[in-house]
């Protein structure tokens, strides 16, 4: 809901604050009118419809919801790469299951639980909520107040005109005029077409709309500023009803100062004293705009495409999520879930722990439909030969374990069959083998302990080439603005659409850790492409982190 609101209230200030600029000041009362109706309805809309596209053309999600346990756009970008060799240095460092074996993950000491802000803030906005919502409410029992207790008849158009004592503003709402009895004696005329222009022009309809959304982001101060122009429109375009009807400018003006000064009632309603009076004298005598500046107006659809885009899904359907166990196939690790705790990377590594889910896990869609899980690690040495893979461990210990969903997996030690009560007790570095086969939609997991012969030609998880890009500034045309990419292999092509995404800083895929994976292997080559114009410090900095790694069999290449 928190992300919903988030987006909403920004799309909803981008477009606002577009309209300010460009065209609040201009005489087309109608079509500005319509401009900030749809304001109103896209931020209501756009951020509940998403549409699916390829994550290539996605804008990178930097805010997600809090409980949004999908991946981020930036990182969706290297999905294609996770599918391949697990383990393999395409393999993107990102966040792996913490599955504290048989016991709920992620339960925190009473002692230790962090300050509830989650909570502060919903309290809050609800408050908010029901503050504005009785605000209009109270407005609403004073309408219905007036038309109980006044004199009522009615205009050539059917609409009622209730007349009271007092001395305060004429308002309308719906099909009801409510004014004073000295207005309706002595200025009947031009408040009644005033008025009857608001009904006639269904102003009500876009008060309900206008504060039902003020009524949900009444945090937002634009929504504020949007609504006072809104109520400036009608006002308007009622007085360019009430002079289009031959009524003399002078004296309505004259009738609008008195009014100004009479008591205002409520801001659901159309009120004749509603605005700003000088906006509106001046408004009606300022020379009619353009019709081409209208066009000012197209700002509008490209920042809707604009922001159905940002808010659309990658193509990545929930089964399909990088790391997440396919339709009969047990995928590596759920990347997306927390990570591990760092007293519990501290412990050795066991060969197989079961992950129990928590409750609240079990109300997450991905997590209800696979249910509980087990999770493999082992160590260097170990041969997989599983997923369609086949490869040795190059690393030290596996940094990407297996998450593999219990339900539709028979998991067998040595040709033995376990389950998830009685997993076996072994550290990683027992594990000499996996290897995978199917009985009908069961994928079968063998757990080898036992010596193997690994045959040649079987390759390492880590790929001893690669070929560093350094661009200085990020490329226009790039999918992801960054300066540094990387690809497998060694490539001269200074060209980086020949290149695949990669980061300076970026928490789970970034240059760093690519070169520690490098790094375990002694045959490593790696070659720096520099582009024209890049700056020393991106050379001293990529030169450091090369150093650090303890990496010595690599050359700066630069562009001729």
């Amino acid at each position: 809901m928190i992300y919903f609101l988030l987006k909403s209230a920004i799309l909803l200030s981008v477009l606002y604050g577009c309209f300010f600029v460009l065209l609040s000041r201009e005489t087309f009362h109608r079509f500005n009118r319509g401009v900030l109706l749809a304001i109103l309805v896209s931020s209501l809309v756009l951020p509940a419809w998403q549409i699916t596209l390829d994550r290539s053309l996605l804008v990178p999600e930097w805010v997600l919801h809090p409980d949004d346990t999908r991946i981020t756009e930036t990182e969706n970008n290297i999905a294609e790469a996770q599918a391949r060799t697990p383990g393999s240095t395409e393999e993107r460092h990102r966040p792996h299951i913490a599955p504290d074996n048989r016991e709920h993950i992620g339960h925190v000491p009473a002692s230790s639980k962090p300050f509830p802000w989650d909570a502060v803030l919903y309290t809050l906005y609800f408050m908010g909520i029901a503050w504005h919502f009785f605000s209009v409410l109270r407005q609403i029992l004073a309408f219905r107040h007036d038309i109980r207790h006044g004199i009522k008849t009615r205009d050539k158009y059917g609409n009622t005109i209730i007349i009271r004592g007092g001395n305060f503003a004429p308002y309308s709402f719906f099909r009801h005029i409510v004014m004073s009895a000295k207005d309706y004696e002595n200025s009947r005329h031009p408040i009644l077409t005033h008025e009857q222009a608001h009904i006639r022009l269904g102003h009500s309809w876009d008060i309900l709309l206008l504060e039902s959304i003020c009524t949900l982001q009444w945090f937002n101060p634009l929504v504020w500023m949007l609504a006072r122009d809104l109520r400036a429109v009608h006002e308007y375009e009622a007085d360019k009803a009430v002079l289009d009807l031959g009524i003399d400018a002078t004296r309505y003006q004259q009738l609008l100062v008195i009014k100004a000064f009479g008591t205002r009632l409520q801001s659901v309603t159309n009120s004749l004293s509603h605005g700003s009076l000088k906006d509106r004298i001046i408004m009606m005598k300022k020379t009619k705009s353009s019709g081409l500046l209208m066009l000012k107006g197209l700002f509008l659809p490209l920042f809707m495409g604009i922001a159905v885009i940002a808010f659309a899904k990658p193509k990545t359907e929930e089964a399909n999520l990088p790391g997440m166990p396919g339709e009969g196939n047990a995928v590596q690790g759920v990347h997306a879930m927390p990570s591990m705790a760092d007293e519990e990377k501290s412990k050795e590594q066991k060969m197989v722990t079961a992950w129990f889910l928590t409750d609240e896990q079990k109300k997450h869609p991905i997590m209800k439909k696979y249910g509980d899980f087990y999770r493999v690690s082992w160590t260097k040495g170990a041969w997989i030969e599983a997923w369609g893979k086949s490869f040795v461990e190059d690393r030290p210990k596996s940094e990407y374990p297996f998450t593999i969903p219990a339900k539709k997996t028979k998991m067998l030690l040595d040709g033995v069959e376990f389950n998830l009560h009685n997993v076996p007790d072994l550290p990683a570095s027992a594990l000499k083998k996996i290897e995978q086969s199917k009985e009908g939609e069961t994928v079968v997991i063998n757990l080898i302990t036992k010596p193997v012969e690994i045959p040649a030609g079987i390759h390492g998880s880590v790929n001893p080439q690669l070929t560093i890009l350094l661009t200085g500034t990020p490329p226009k045309d790039a999918s992801f603005r960054v300066s540094i990419f990387q690809s497998q292999g060694i490539k001269e092509t200074f060209d980086h659409k020949q290149y695949e995404y990669i980061s300076w800083t970026q928490k789970s895929y970034n240059i760093k850790n690519l070169l520690k994976d490098i790094s375990y292997r002694k045959d490593h080559q790696i070659r720096i492409n520099v582009c024209h114009g890049v700056p020393q410090e991106h050379i001293n900095r990529l030169t450091a982190m090369l150093k650090e790694c303890g990496l010595t069999n690599y050359e700066f290449v630069h562009e001729k």
